[in-house]
């Protein structure tokens, strides 16, 4: 059992792969499981990430690959969860980056608080030119707090469901928690946990990097794009 599965679903991106893996990588320890889901890339994602995993002589046994014919980020990301042994899971795309104490932060948090989900920042930066455009704030404080109805208004409001800026207890997931077939899963998947959550704990800190260009990572025809 790990502390936490982060489940990364994969399609056309090796022109980033690396970029993420380089972020992501060095931080991994025995606490935490990475999935990495083919979603039938027909590029060579798959191939650059495993050869950098050669590459720095990986020491962990933690990294699991699986394969799928491309069905899309969805069915990838439920398939990930089905296979995850985290008692935490979060999501990531290989076209991102994270910050250097990404999994510092996150487990530190899941050490000393033990809530049911986590919360973070988000840097969004463009691809051309590596320049921070915006930062989405989803975290105020560091506080921890319980679920409320005002708590929860506020959330809604500013409607930032993006799956990479939270970490979520495996109990409130399950293996068909995104829908399938839809664009901007994350905002109809997410707010339905919140019925059921009691305590969130915030980390007021950018930990992803979201990067904005033409393609995303599991559907090659669908531009990266933010929602405000």
């Amino acid at each position: 059992m790990f502390m936490l599965s982060i489940v990364v679903p994969v399609f056309g991106v090796e022109k980033f792969i690396l970029d993420f893996a380089e972020s992501l990588l060095p931080q991994l320890n025995e606490k935490v499981q990475l999935i990495v889901v083919n979603d039938g890339t027909k590029d060579n994602s798959i191939v650059l990430l495993k050869n950098y995993i050669n590459k720095i002589n990986y020491k962990y046994n933690n990294i699991i690959f699986l394969e799928q014919n491309n069905q899309g980020q969805s069915v990838a990301r439920n398939y990930g969860i089905s296979m995850s042994q985290g008692t935490y899971v979060t999501f990531l795309d290989p076209d991102d980056r994270v910050g250097n104490t990404y999994i510092a932060k996150i487990c530190e948090n899941i050490e000393n608080f033990n809530p049911d989900v986590i919360h973070f920042n988000l840097a969004v930066f463009l691809n051309d030119t590596g320049k921070k455009i915006n930062t989405l704030c989803i975290a105020d404080n560091n506080n921890l707090i319980f679920n409320s109805y005002e708590n929860n208004l506020k959330m809604f409001k500013k409607a930032l469901w993006f799956s990479v800026m939270r970490v979520v207890k495996k109990d409130f997931l399950n293996n068909q928690f995104f829908p399938v077939g839809v664009i901007y899963e994350d905002m109809i998947a997410f707010p339905e946990i919140y019925k059921n959550v009691n305590t969130i704990k915030n980390i007021n800190e950018e930990l992803v990097y979201y990067r904005i260009h033409l393609g995303s990572s599991t559907q090659g025809f669908q531009p990266k794009q933010i929602i405000s």
